[in-house]
């Protein structure tokens, strides 16, 4: 029987149901993810021999989502095996299940250690400025005051 790759049907499903100008789409267009994860490609290689790691420009944005959407390791994770736009953003085949949490918080800290927590507050600063440059809006919240007066 003749079977699709996951990357075809992937990439069909997508653009049928992806509204192109939300803004996690808009942001995978915007900014070269490779580029800002050039720093940390020597840490996706197991030095101890044994399996490659993950990709670290996936967990790049998996950790930028946890910082934009103030969630944890396993609230992401749940994130981005479930929502169909963070799958996307992730570039993650439709079916593929997403980096694990215990990957993303063990790769969370060897950039502390080596690079520092700065950088990631450099990146992400980074990329709220250019994505507010660039037009993207993250969200918008409104409240409605519904005070009972007795």
């Amino acid at each position: 029987m003749f079977k699709l790759s996951n990357h075809f049907m992937s990439h069909d499903v997508y653009k049928s149901f992806i509204d192109e100008s939300h803004f996690l789409s808009q942001l995978g267009k915007v900014f070269d993810w490779d580029e800002m994860a050039s720093p940390l490609w020597n840490l996706a290689k197991n030095a101890q021999g044994g399996r490659p790691r993950q990709n670290p420009v996936v967990l790049l944005k998996m950790l930028f989502l946890c910082f934009l959407y103030n969630r944890s390791d396993r609230e992401m994770e749940q994130m981005a095996t479930s929502d169909l736009y963070v799958k996307y953003f992730l570039e993650l085949p439709i079916d593929g299940l997403s980096p694990d949490h215990s990957s993303l918080s063990r790769f969370r800290d060897e950039v502390l250690e080596k690079e520092g927590p700065a950088f990631f507050t450099k990146i992400f600063d980074s990329i709220l400025t250019e994505a507010t440059r660039h037009g993207i809006v993250f969200g918008r919240v409104y409240a409605i005051d519904a005070t009972h007066v007795v």
